[in-house]
C-alpha cells in the first residue's frame, strides 16, 4: 500500500522487499503514481501508472503481469500470472516504462476480448490519435 503522505518511503520499502526476493504488488491504475504513460489497447488508448516497471528495474526484479477474471459459469475467480515483461536494461528509463506499459496493454487485450463485461474501466478508454473508441472485443464505445 502506498502511503500518499510519503510515497517515497513506500517505494523504498517495496524495493527492499524485492531485493530480498519477496513480492510487491502494484496496480497499473492511473489513479496512483507521479508518472503516467499512455498505451494502445486495440484501437483505443489507456493510461497506466509507470511505477511498477520503474521499481522492477531499480530492484532488479521481474515484472509479472497479473490478470483476474471471474468464470461466468462457475462464479470462480481465476488469477493468471503471466511470464515477466521484458525489462531490457539497454533502454533509458522513459523507453523502458513505455515499452513495459505497451507490453502490459497488449497482454490485457486478450482478457478484454474474453470477458469485456468484467472490465470496469472500459469506459475510460480514450481515442488513440483521433480514432473512434472501439475495442477489438466489440465492447461498447466510449471515451479513458
Amino acid at each position: 500500500m502506498i502511503d500518499r503522505a510519503n510515497p517515497a518511503a513506500s517505494m523504498n520499502e517495496a524495493r527492499r522487499l524485492l531485493r530480498q526476493g519477496k513480492f510487491a504488488s502494484i496496480t497499473a491504475g492511473a489513479w496512483e503514481g507521479e508518472l503516467l504513460v499512455r498505451a494502445r489497447i486495440g484501437q483505443s488508448a489507456i493510461e497506466f501508472a509507470g511505477g511498477a516497471p520503474r521499481l522492477a528495474r531499480i530492484a532488479g526484479a521481474p515484472l509479472l503481469p497479473v490478470f483476474v477474471v471471474c468464470d461466468d459459469s462457475t462464479g470462480r475467480i481465476r488469477v493468471t500470472v503471466e511470464n515477466p515483461i521484458d525489462l531490457d536494461r539497454g533502454q533509458d528509463k522513459a523507453e523502458l516504462i513505455q515499452s513495459a506499459a505497451q507490453d502490459f496493454a497488449d497482454r490485457h487485450l486478450a482478457y478484454l476480448k474474453a470477458s469485456p463485461h468484467q472490465w470496469r474501466d472500459w469506459g475510460k478508454l480514450k481515442a488513440h490519435q483521433g480514432t473512434l473508441i472501439e475495442t477489438e472485443a466489440g465492447c461498447l464505445s466510449s471515451a479513458f
